[in-house]
């Protein structure tokens, strides 16, 4: 994976935990970012594990993207289900 994939994916990762933190009901002030995270984690293990495995879809600076997409989107999911049941609502006030 080239520099310009990698800094795709963490862009992809920035803009996704901020819509998270945005949406729908926050639990934690750190949604977002564990979510971010999990999106950036995801994809580059998919891009590059499953994309190893299967040579489908579009192939950019070394990283096959739909594998990264699928991976992170999965795993950001996962993630943000799993802080929005883990932890209690936060006062606001």
């Amino acid at each position: 994976m080239g520099g310009l994939a990698l800094t795709l994916v963490v862009v992809v990762g920035i803009v996704l935990g901020v819509a998270v933190q945005l949406t729908g009901v926050t639990r934690s002030g750190y949604n977002g970012v564990i979510t971010g995270i999990a999106v950036v984690g995801g994809a580059i293990v998919a891009g590059q594990w499953l994309g190893s495995l299967s040579i489908w879809g579009l192939w950019f600076d070394g990283m096959y993207l739909l594998p990264a997409l699928v991976g992170g989107v999965v795993l950001a999911a996962i993630a943000d289900l799993a802080v929005r049941f883990a932890f209690s609502p936060t006062a606001t006030a």
